[in-house]
């Protein structure tokens, strides 16, 4: 913890409901060198209330993870073509997706669609484009 008083680091509290402090604050730790270390032996569980089991949750969580990753791109210098890179990949995942959900795979459309929603949230992060996706608090 002392390395993060010694660089400043704490997380962005302008936007509290927006989600993806944690990203940006450990992103900025690694870009300074700060050490991280793995251990298995530290599990941690965590209850995942029934309201985020569901395909309309996930796709605004990984549209809101791809906001973030746009962000971190573009603070990291990502040139303007990662833009029509990225919308290209929203746009292939989007076809994808409806192509396996007219042959009635679901799961793989699912996870089409998600990846599409991440990609274009990932376009969008770029122009620094925000929601606030905690407003409501879900579970108990």
């Amino acid at each position: 913890l002392s390395l993060f008083d010694d660089y400043d680091l704490k997380f962005d509290e302008s936007r509290p409901l927006a989600g993806g402090t944690d990203s940006k604050l450990f992103r900025e730790a690694h870009t300074r060198g700060i050490p991280m270390r793995y251990c298995a032996e530290a599990i941690v569980y965590e209850d995942i209330p029934e309201e985020r089991v569901n395909i309309p949750w996930l796709t605004k969580r990984h549209f809101r993870i791809g906001l973030t990753m746009g962000q971190n791109e573009k603070e990291s210098g990502a040139q303007l073509s990662y833009i029509p890179s990225q919308a290209w990949e929203a746009i292939r995942y989007c076809t994808k997706s409806l192509s396996s959900r007219i042959t009635l795979n679901r799961t793989k459309s699912d996870k089409r669609w998600l990846r599409a929603c991440k990609a274009a949230g990932k376009t969008l992060g770029y122009f620094n484009v925000t929601v606030d996706s905690y407003k409501k608090i879900d579970g108990n």
